[in-house]
């Protein structure tokens, strides 16, 4: 049975025409590909498109639309459902408004390899964090994809080093690799940009280590209404991981915005969004 579109009607248009406008409209705004260099991945907002598209919008733009990718990894960290590990989909296809999204049969190798992954339906099936960036892909990309769904659970730092650990061999300029997260809940418009900017700062060093202690001393701060600097943290601290602070990655901040600079959004309280790219400064040879 394929997996439903639980966003659609809420995060963004579930009418197929409306949908296909509003992308349309997102994408004609936004700066297209900002580097020649081999893209191997991005952090992607996951909020309604009203609040964060034009953000979503820039990241996907960075993509060559006529390109073919082996697999198109997305990664993200749970919202509805505490578990250990890592939850993978493979009940059939991820539909949305715009059609429907086989997964890669990659899936479904992975969870008979390693322990770290599991087979839970119900988790991906009440969770938006993927599905949000499903519509910008299918509208973007020229070539038919499939896609790799992974949602990892808790908040163990294990986890995250795990799951690069297996996914390593596949972080290279063939695939893409998708980080759904979106930054700050829900402080005040200014405390929104200091908390926001310190955890892109972190992100652009390429260190893990760097990340969670940026992460600590923010949530030290006390910062008045803020939740969480980045919802999506375990599904950053993975590609964080998988770069380890390489040299030969480039990491490039394209396009931030909050939820406050939104015509329906408030300055009081506001959730922050990032486009941000990560390139290969050279092709590396195959082995």
């Amino acid at each position: 049975m394929e997996r439903t579109a639980i966003a659609a009607g809420t995060f963004y248009p579930a009418s197929t025409g409306q949908l296909k406008t509003l992308l349309s409209d997102l994408f004609r705004t936004v700066a297209k590909k900002a580097s020649s260099l081999p893209l191997v991945s991005l952090i992607v907002p996951h909020a309604g498109y009203v609040y964060s598209g034009k953000v979503a919008a820039t990241a996907i733009a960075q993509i060559d639309p006529n390109r073919s990718y082996q697999h198109i990894f997305l990664i993200g960290s749970s919202h509805t459902h505490l578990f250990h590990g890592a939850a993978l989909y493979l009940q059939n296809d991820y539909a949305t408004p715009l059609g429907k999204i086989p997964i890669d049969p990659l899936a479904s190798q992975l969870l008979k390899a390693y322990s770290l992954f599991n087979d839970r339906p119900e988790i991906q099936a009440h969770e938006h964090a993927l599905e949000v960036i499903l519509p910008f892909l299918q509208f973007w990309l020229k070539q038919p994809f499939s896609i790799v769904p992974i949602i990892i659970g808790g908040e163990s730092e294990d986890t995250p080093q795990q799951l690069a650990e297996i996914l390593k061999p596949y972080f290279n300029e063939k695939n893409l690799f998708i980080i759904s997260s979106d930054f700050s809940h829900y402080p005040a418009y200014h405390d929104a940009l200091i908390s926001d900017n310190a955890m892109a700062e972190a992100i652009a060093s390429g260190l893990p280590e760097r990340f969670l202690q940026t992460k600590k001393e923010l949530e030290n701060k006390r910062i008045p209404q803020l939740v969480t600097t980045a919802c999506g943290w375990t599904a950053i601290l993975t590609l964080l991981h998988l770069m380890k602070g390489d040299p030969k990655y480039t990491i490039a901040r394209l396009f931030y915005q909050n939820s406050g600079d939104s015509l329906f959004g408030e300055k009081n309280r506001v959730v922050g969004y990032h486009a941000i790219a990560v390139y290969l400064n050279e092709q590396q040879p195959n082995i």
